[in-house]
This record gives structure tokens, C-alpha cells and sequence, in this order.
């Protein structure tokens, strides 16, 4: 009798805390600006913002002035740039689409489907991963604007016109 009592009252307890898990809405809000590199508009490659849940926002990087827009998590986000998948050594590569690049926990970037193209500019390592990157930036709601200042020195600051 006391292992039917049991199951019947697991099943009820496990059906409610299995339901009465609910994935908390992620707030988000439009963030754009320009990547630099060394001064100059950084021309292709994408720009991730990371929430401390893991929550991501990425956008591709306009090759022709170094711009971007994307839907970030509000609140403190790590930043990583990266334009690895431009090398090509010198071969012609047909465009990367990033629709076909798997995003875990992260928004669609505005527009459906983006093509990375662009031309392939060494950049730190360092700038391709959020933890390491060293770029932060803390997005509240509504539309803003944030240029993103990358250097081969982070100590120094970058030049300035633009």
C-alpha cells in the first residue's frame, strides 16, 4: 500500500514542479554603433553581446562602414568581435550565412538570415571571445548607441575622428 501511496503522490509533485518551471522572458533593446579597429572602421565579421546567463545578441558587421545593430539583453554584457571567418589565405569563399550558424540561447539577428562578407583584418585574439575581450558595456532599454574601440594596445586610447 505505502509504495502505491508513494508513486501517487510523486507523479502529481513531479508534473508540478516540472510545469511550473517557466523560462523567464529575456528584456531586450536595440543597440547600434560602428566597430573600429586601430581608428578605421573595422570592414566585416560579427559582434556578439553576452549576458551573464548566456543570453546572446549578434549582428554582422557592415563591411562598407563598419556598422552594426542588434537586439541585446539589457543589463551588463560582454562583448566579443570576430572576423576569423573572413580568412580565406588568399582563396576565393563564397559568403558566410549566418542563419546557418548554430546560436544556443540567443535571439535571431534583426532581418532573417544575414550574409558575413567583408575583407579579413588580423585582428587580438583576445577580441574574438567575450570572457577575454575585455568589452563591456551595460544596454538599457530603448535604442542606443555604442562604437566599439579595438586596438592592438587596449591600454591606449584609441584615436579619435570619427
Amino acid at each position: 500500500m505505502l509504495p502505491r501511496l508513494f508513486w501517487w503522490g510523486l507523479v502529481p509533485l513531479v508534473f508540478l514542479v516540472g510545469c511550473g518551471r517557466v523560462e523567464k522572458k529575456i528584456q531586450q533593446a536595440e543597440v547600434s554603433g560602428k566597430v573600429y579597429y586601430q581608428g578605421k572602421p573595422l570592414p566585416g565579421g560579427i559582434v556578439k553581446f553576452v549576458n551573464s546567463s548566456g543570453y546572446i545578441g549578434i549582428s554582422v558587421i557592415d563591411p562598407a562602414d563598419g556598422s552594426y545593430k542588434l537586439e541585446a539583453p539589457v543589463g551588463e554584457v560582454k562583448i566579443a568581435v570576430d572576423n576569423r571567418m573572413l580568412n580565406t589565405g588568399g582563396r576565393q569563399r563564397p559568403p558566410v550565412d549566418l542563419s546557418a550558424v548554430k546560436r544556443e540561447r540567443s535571439n535571431r539577428p534583426g532581418g532573417g538570415g544575414q550574409v558575413i562578407t567583408g575583407t579579413f583584418v588580423p585582428l587580438p585574439s583576445h577580441y574574438s571571445d567575450p570572457e577575454s575581450s575585455g568589452l563591456k558595456y551595460t544596454v538599457k532599454k530603448g535604442a542606443q548607441t555604442y562604437d566599439i574601440e579595438l586596438s592592438d594596445n587596449p591600454n591606449q586610447p584609441p584615436p579619435s575622428g570619427h
